[in-house]
Formats: C-alpha cells, structure tokens, sequence
C-alpha cells in the first residue's frame, strides 16, 4: 500500500500539469500572433485568445505586453542556440569546420518557430518601438553574434585568421546570411522559387574562409 502511495504521488495532477505548461502556451501563442499582426497592433486579449485562456490569465504569468515579448525573444534565442551552439571541442578545429556548422544550424534553426515573422515585425516597427528591437538585440542577434566572434577570437590566437576586431569579422560572417534570409522572406513569394540557400552558403563559405586565410 505504501509503494502504492509513493507511485501516486510521484505523479502531477492534470491541472498541475497544465498550469506548469501555461506559460510555455502563452509564449507559443504570442510569438505567433506578433508574428502575424505585429508588435503595435497585438493586444494581450489576441494572445489570450490564440492560447484557449481568458486575459487574467495573461497577467498571472507576464506583467504587460513588452514583458511578454521579452520571452517570446529569449524562447527564440533558446531555440536557436540548441541549433547553433559550437561546444568548445569545435573551436579546437578548423575554422572552415566551424564556421560550416554554424551556418548550416543557423538557416537550419531560421526555418523554424516562426522566427523570421518576428525577425520581419521587429525591423518593420524598430523606429515607432525601439525598446522592441533593443529586446530583441539583447536577447537574440548579440549573444550569437558573441559566440562567433569568440570562435574568430580562438582562430586568430591559433595564427589561422587575420588580424582584426572579431566583432567586425563576426558581422562579415553573418551578414550577408541574414541579408539572404531576408530577402528570402521579403521577395520570394513562392517558396519553390528564389534564392537557394545551400548554395549561397556554401559559396559564402568559400569566400569567407578565403578572406580570413592569413596571407
């Protein structure tokens, strides 16, 4: 009877699991709606909505719509960082190596969880909100700028890339990938057609590594 009641209470009730789930719920359903109606035009009451739950409930878990957004960006951040991490073995090897697998991770991760919608709404309201794209630099584009610019800092100090402020090296690597994504998402209105990305990367690649061979 008493192992019974141990393997009874190892188990959550539903309804604790389902409120441990809500926040996970409310930030799948903002990131969708932001996506979709962008940051001006969302209101807490849509979020609600999308997530099955009533507005209260929005204000249990987040204070405004801001601190809502701020998750929306870290869930983002966290998404893309299960993708794109180089664990520190990669930095041990060639930088034509790493830099490969951070590319094809990076557009690998892009294609998912509605990040270029937000990529897309964070630009267009930038001006009229610009504590939004603060969040979303904070929290998303420079942590992963930092870890590039590390793994060009670890390179140069191996004497297998040029000298220069890694900062600046990390936003050549980055650039012209985030500016394809882009134009991807902006131009090509059949997804059939466009740009190829696994070509542009691989053909990034190979003047990226040249540049930064040492001469």
């Amino acid at each position: 009877m008493d192992t019974l009641n141990k393997a009874k209470g190892t188990k959550k009730p539903q309804r604790m699991r389902r409120k441990d789930a809500r926040p996970t719920e409310l930030i799948e359903a903002a990131s969708s709606v932001f996506g979709e109606k962008g940051y001006a035009a969302t209101r807490l009451e849509d979020v609600a909505r999308r997530a099955g739950v009533s507005k209260a409930t929005v204000y249990v878990y987040f204070e405004n719509k801001e601190s809502l957004f701020r998750a929306v960006a870290r869930r983002a951040m966290a998404s893309r960082a299960a993708e794109i991490r180089l664990e520190a073995a990669v930095f041990d090897e060639s930088l034509a190596l790493a830099l490969e697998n951070l590319i094809t991770r990076f557009l690998e991760v892009n294609d998912k969880d509605n990040i270029f919608n937000l990529v897309r709404m964070v630009i267009s309201e930038a001006h009229n909100f610009p504590d939004v794209a603060g969040i979303w630099n904070d929290e998303v584009v420079q942590p992963i700028m930092n870890k590039i610019a590390e793994l060009i800092s670890k390179a140069q100090s191996r004497g297998e890339v040029v000298n220069g402020d890694p900062n600046l090296i990390a936003f050549s690597v980055m650039g012209p990938i985030q500016m394809a994504l882009l134009h991807r998402a902006t131009f090509t209105v059949n997804a059939g057609k466009g740009l190829m990305m696994d070509a542009l990367a691989k053909q990034h690649l190979k003047i990226l590594i040249y540049g930064l061979l040492p001469r």
